[in-house]
């Protein structure tokens, strides 16, 4: 197989995987014609002591042009002792429309669009269509690159709505949210990056941020992690997501998070 681009980066820029965040989307897309496979776990311990949270994103991307991609994904969870279950579905597109390149950097903004479904009753007042709420998200992402490091920002409108299974929305609380993050990441081994073969291990670190305009609460996460890239194909995230501040009822907002992903490229 011949390997594409690796995320749309040339090789000598020796900074290609450090913009792959655990939950930011870079503005980078799947480079085209390629097939993006992965599964994202996380153990979310409750706030109430009732044992913890799993929750399971399995989810398909492809990639349709250099500038297009879109995802599908399964939400599975199972809360405290109960048993796993489908809880929804979500899909996810984003167009990057404006790119500069240069020599050892780039800078790129997409926009981006996602719909989600839940079946569950609403127990939180944060707002997550990945898992939790029925209802739809869009936004602007842009990412710069120099080097071995890249800073990447997002902000988004989120709205909700009733979920399934006759699981109202309550009458009274916000169903608008902005959505924002701030995200770093670095390229720490190899020193010298030679070919899409070798072994990468990157660290970042993301900020991510909910504001409620309707009653002004908020919450901001923050996200430390450890990445490795194996054959510029297989990346492995594993992490920890820590409440950094909060004014808004939250069950599970700590835990650990698993992210496994394979990328097929040049599929026709």
């Amino acid at each position: 197989m011949k390997y594409c681009l690796f995320w749309v980066l040339l090789l000598p820029l020796g900074a290609a995987t450090q913009e792959l965040f655990t939950l930011t989307d870079a503005a980078s897309n799947l480079p085209a014609h390629s097939l993006s496979v992965r599964t994202m776990s996380m153990g979310m311990k409750r706030l109430d002591g009732n044992g913890t949270n799993w929750h399971h994103i399995p989810d398909v991307g492809w990639g349709i042009s250099k500038k297009w991609m879109i995802r599908s994904s399964i939400f599975l969870a199972n809360r405290g002792a109960q048993p796993l279950k489908m809880e929804g579905v979500g899909l996810y597109t984003k167009y990057r429309f404006l790119s500069v390149d240069d020599e050892h950097k780039h800078f790129r903004i997409a926009a981006f669009a996602r719909l989600g479904t839940n079946n569950t009753p609403i127990h939180m007042q944060e707002l997550e269509i990945m898992g939790h709420n029925t209802g739809w998200e869009t936004g602007l992402v842009a990412t710069q690159l120099v080097q071995k490091t890249a800073v990447n920002a997002a902000v988004s409108w989120e709205r909700v709505t009733n979920n399934f299974n006759g699981n109202k929305f309550p009458g009274n609380a916000p169903r608008d949210g902005i959505n924002y993050t701030l995200a770093w990441g670095r390229l720490m081994y190899p020193k010298k990056y030679t070919s899409f073969k070798q072994v990468n291990l990157n660290t970042m670190v993301e900020l991510v941020g909910q504001y409620l305009p309707q009653t002004g609460e908020h919450f901001i996460d923050v996200l430390p992690t450890l990445q490795v890239i194996v054959n510029s194909q297989l990346k492995i995230d594993m992490a920890y997501r820590r409440q950094l501040t909060n004014s808004m009822f939250r069950t599970a907002p700590n835990g650990v998070m698993l992210k496994l992903e394979y990328t097929f490229f040049n599929i026709r």
